[in-house]
């Protein structure tokens, strides 16, 4: 259910941005309208006429793309201050479903079109935006084309926690709002595989799994070492 709670721009409250930056955001136009989005909820299907874009305030948002023999694969997960549906063409490509209760500020495509066309910094942003999810393409075809399993968790874990903001960068907890099937629908995996591979990592002391959605990691280096980046 997606419940619109007013027709008038608001501000978004600090605590809730775990991942938005306002400099970053502030080419978007002030016309957005908030909305609520319940856990499970569908934002818009796959196929649907995209007429609007958001931006995630709170919560977390998954895209899927439903093959045509009915598997799921999970194209990304989505955070705040993530934009949400900016289609190429006219209907959209994936399916985007709120994994929790998720807040959400909509606005309307012709409302962007005239923020790009009258705005030059808003056309550099949303240059870096398309040049950011080209390069998390590519980052994830590497993944599913050339690493293991093992690897691909790793990867998976330090990637997602890099996401999460620099201010969650140094604490060793990784909060994980999917569940273990949709992560495993995300890096091409079984979810037998997913369990048994967070299993081995626990196994050599590299991550502690206190609870499903919390994934603490002991040995940062190890695990950049398994997804084969020094840089995490």
């Amino acid at each position: 259910m997606i419940t619109y709670t007013t027709n008038a721009p608001q501000a978004v409250p600090a605590a809730v941005m775990s991942a938005a930056d306002d400099d970053a955001d502030a080419w978007l136009p002030a016309t957005g309208v908030r909305a609520s989005v319940a856990r499970e909820a569908v934002l818009f299907q796959q196929g649907d006429k995209a007429r609007s874009c958001y931006r995630i305030v709170s919560g977390a948002v998954r895209l899927c793309k439903i093959m045509a023999d009915g598997r799921r694969y999970v194209v990304d997960f989505l955070l705040p201050g993530d934009l949400i549906g900016l289609e190429a063409g006219d209907t959209h490509a994936f399916t985007a479903e709120a994994i929790v209760d998720t807040e959400l500020t909509r606005y309307a495509r012709p409302q962007l079109r005239l923020a790009l066309e009258g705005d030059a910094r808003a056309g550099r942003r949303l240059l870096d935006l398309t040049m950011q999810s080209l390069a998390a393409a590519q980052d994830q075809l590497l993944l599913l084309g050339r690493m293991n399993a093992l690897e691909r968790v790793a990867t998976f874990l330090l990637q997602f926690k890099r996401r999460l903001g620099a201010h969650l960068m140094a604490q060793p907890i990784v909060p994980l709002a999917m569940t273990r099937a949709d992560i495993a629908d995300h890096l091409g995996l079984t979810l037998e595989t997913v369990s048994r591979m967070l299993a081995e990592l626990k196994r050599r002391g590299i991550i502690e799994l206190p609870h499903p959605q919390e994934i603490h990691i002991r040995d940062r280096a190890a695990l950049a070492a398994l997804a084969g980046d020094a840089h995490h």
